[in-house]
């Protein structure tokens, strides 16, 4: 039986929709205006790497970095799919020349920017994956990320990857994803266009 290729339909769900007002509006598990989320890295983020199996799919050849949110979904982007030049809309003077590169983030909210940051600092708004990097979602919480002139390297991401409880389990079972520990070096990979051939030639799956 051929098997249905994650997410392969381009529509987003109202649940979808809502999900990512909320991410934007900065109240992932913290309250505007509040102290940021500080959990243990492990607790909050790991690697997908994707198999052969996601060929012919946006997920080919991918690296995501997820996280789980209030609810039981998993969000994440896409780390190694570059997405060309950021939209004059979009523009993030505050990052001064940091931002390292424009990721396409996965298929939903296709607009939608998100953002990754080197920093120690607890910003309000964004949510840290990794020891000295922090996740922030929509234009008003990058700013105010970027904004700190302690911050090091940037990427920023538009749109992102979702999945309904149990969803992601049950790709993982079905062959489509092998789980790794994350780690600061994977998401700023200088090279992000052989990443996904070095790290799977690694092999250090956990």
């Amino acid at each position: 039986m051929h098997k249905r290729l994650p997410q392969s339909a381009h529509r987003v769900a109202s649940g979808r929709r809502r999900l990512i007002r909320t991410l934007c509006a900065g109240v992932l598990g913290f309250a505007g205006g509040g102290i940021a989320m500080a959990q243990p890295a492990a607790a909050n983020a790991a690697l997908l790497v994707a198999t052969p199996d996601l060929k012919g799919s946006i997920f080919a050849e991918s690296l995501v970095m997820v996280m789980r949110v209030p609810g039981g979904e998993t969000i994440g982007v896409i780390l190694n799919l570059r997405a060309g030049e950021m939209p004059p809309d979009l523009m993030l003077p505050e990052a001064h020349g940091r931002i390292t590169g424009v990721y396409r983030g996965g298929p939903l909210s296709p607009r939608a920017p998100f953002g990754i940051a080197e920093t120690a600092i607890a910003v309000d708004g964004s949510l840290e994956v990794v020891e000295k990097v922090r996740f922030a979602a929509g234009l008003r919480n990058l700013q105010a990320m970027l904004m700190n002139p302690e911050v090091g390297r940037a990427k920023v991401f538009l749109g992102y990857s979702g999945w309904a409880p149990g969803q992601l389990a049950q790709e993982i079972a079905a062959g489509y994803w092998e789980v790794r520990r994350v780690e600061a070096a994977h998401l700023f990979d200088p090279d992000p266009a052989t990443q996904w051939t070095r790290i799977t030639a690694a092999g250090r799956a956990i």
